[in-house]
Order: C-alpha cells, then sequence, then structure tokens
C-alpha cells in the first residue's frame, strides 16, 4: 500500500524564510523521483509513495547540504521526519568552472514555462511514480511541443525512455536537457549512468568528470564517475571517485561494494575486506547479504592460504 512521507525543515537561523524552497525525493540510486516545495510552515509532503528507501535532498545556499534516508513499508508510521538545516555561510551555488557564472535553479525556471506544460509534467511525474511511463512519454512529448526548452520534461523524458529501454532516445533528451541547463550536473549523472550501461565506459568516464564539475558534492556524479574509471582499469582515479562519494553520502551502501571491486582487482585484500565488512555492518537487510558474505569468506580463507 502506498504510504505519504511528509516532514519539516528546522532552520537554525530563526529568521530564515521558507519561500521558493525546493525538497526531492530521491530512490535509493539517488535519483530524483519527485519535488515539492515548502509550504509557509516550512512543511512538505509527498503522496502514493511505494514502499521501499528513499532519500529526502534538501540543497539550499547558505546551508549545509542534507540527504536524509528513509524506509517506507507496509507498516510504515505517517509521521512527520524532522530535518534540521546547519549554516554554511561560504557555501554558495557558483560553477566552479571558468567564468563561475550562478547554478540555474530548476525550481525557478518551472514557473516561466506555460501552465498546460507544467500541468502536463506534473502528470507525468505522477504517472512515472506509479511505474506509467507509456502514459507519461506522452504527457512529456506534448509539454514539450508547447514548450520546446523545457528543461525538466526533457530530463524527465529522459528518464522515461531509459526506463523502458530506449536508450538512443534518453541519450538525446538528455543531451537536449543538458543543453538547455549546462550548469545542473543531474542530466550529465543520468547521461553517464546511460553509457555504463550501453558499456561505453571511456563516454561516461568524460561525461562523469564534467558532471563532477558542474558539482562537486554530487553523489551520483562521484558514483558513476568510479565505477567508469574501474571499467577503463584506472583503479587509483575510481578509488579516489568513490571514497569521495562516499565523504558526500556516507549512507550509499552500493559505493562500498563498488570499493571492494577496487581493491580485489589491487589486491589490497585488507582493504577489501574493510569495504564488504561495512556494507554487511550498515545493510543488514540487503537483498545481496549472501552472496557478499560468500565473497567475504573466500577473500579470507584467500589470505589465510597464502599467509597475508
Amino acid at each position: 500500500m502506498d504510504q505519504t512521507v511528509r516532514g519539516r525543515l528546522s532552520f537554525t537561523d530563526s529568521g530564515a524564510a521558507c519561500e521558493r524552497i525546493m525538497v526531492e525525493l530521491e530512490v535509493i540510486e539517488m535519483q530524483p523521483i519527485e519535488s515539492a516545495y515548502l509550504d509557509a510552515g516550512c512543511g512538505f509532503k509527498f503522496t502514493h509513495v511505494a514502499k521501499g528507501s528513499y532519500f529526502i535532498h534538501i540543497d539550499i545556499d547558505g546551508f549545509e547540504e542534507v540527504r536524509q534516508r528513509i524506509d517506507v513499508s507496509d507498516v510504515f508510521a505517517d509521521a512527520p521526519n524532522l530535518i534540521s538545516l546547519v549554516p554554511a555561510p561560504g557555501r554558495s551555488r557558483l560553477l566552479a568552472g571558468r567564468d563561475r557564472r550562478p547554478v540555474i535553479d530548476v525550481s525557478e525556471i518551472l514557473d516561466q514555462y506555460p501552465k498546460k506544460a507544467v500541468d502536463l509534467y506534473n502528470k507525468a511525474r505522477d504517472n512515472r511514480q506509479k511505474g506509467k511511463n507509456g502514459p507519461a512519454i506522452e504527457q512529456l512529448q506534448q509539454a514539450i511541443k508547447i514548450a520546446p526548452t523545457f528543461y525538466q520534461a526533457h530530463n524527465t523524458l529522459g528518464l522515461a525512455y531509459k526506463d523502458t529501454g530506449r536508450l538512443d532516445d534518453a541519450e538525446q533528451e538528455f543531451i537536449v536537457a543538458h543543453q538547455i541547463n549546462r550548469y545542473s550536473a543531474e542530466p550529465l549523472v543520468n547521461l553517464s549512468g546511460l553509457y555504463l550501461d550501453k558499456n561505453e565506459p571511456e563516454r561516461a568516464v568524460e561525461v562523469s568528470e564534467e558532471a563532477v564539475e558542474a558539482n562537486s558534492r554530487s553523489a551520483p556524479a562521484l558514483f558513476n564517475l568510479g565505477l567508469a574509471l574501474y571499467k577503463v582499469s584506472r583503479l587509483d582515479k575510481a578509488e579516489d571517485a568513490l571514497k569521495k562519494c562516499l565523504e558526500v553520502a556516507p549512507k550509499m551502501f552500493q559505493v562500498h561494494l563498488a570499493l571492494a571491486n577496487v581493491y580485489l582487482k589491487l589486491r589490497k585484500f585488507d582493504n577489501l575486506l574493510d569495504q564488504l565488512n561495512t556494507y554487511l555492518d550498515e545493510n543488514p537487510t540487503g537483498t545481496d547479504r549472501e552472496q557478499v558474505e560468500r565473497l567475504r569468506n573466500q577473500v579470507m580463507k584467500a589470505k589465510g592460504g597464502d599467509g597475508q
């Protein structure tokens, strides 16, 4: 049964205002599936959330970025999540590139498009959340006909195409989304993930590096970069990227398994065991727990066998 996820933001600075602040609901793979604006009381709500693991993601100028995990189950209590924001006055959303122009805020862009296009986009998001990619694709295509430069519609259409196996169409939509908003890492993250799925790691490295340049604190960008570097056997660089990913998102459990693969190739068996043990300790309900335990036992036997 679908649940409602609700919460409220608590600002250390009591003078902070809630208007125009956007909250994202992300799946465990760190991909946003829904967004909502805070109400006057700094509250937010996501309805019709299927059971599973999610992150509540908030990124506001002047505050530390927040990515808080929640688990939604059949017995999930409909209780509010209280999220505290810690001031970080030195933090600004400037691109660390050549011209250092401000990053475009997608939540502001939505207001610039025709209402009909935005309504179609919102309906498509609802359909995607329910697993209805067919109707979502049609609605997003209609939205783009009305507003050809609708950034979020292009990016979401790319995700819908990817989910239905239309990888070439998805690639084109992510590229268009990036061309419209060159200051967001999100379409680049989606594009690098697509190249990984297509087993084109060199292209994934290039795009992931661009995504990290756009947002050096993007865990999905760092994770994809680490995977891509691993696939092209640039193992030291892969280790660096994945470690940075863990610094940004310490609860992103799959990073430990990715690091374990890196250490296996580097024959750093102590480091490998550390990552496997950490994964097992912090993810007790993981579906691949039995497989990870088997690998850990094999590594421990191998270490004992050759005296390491």
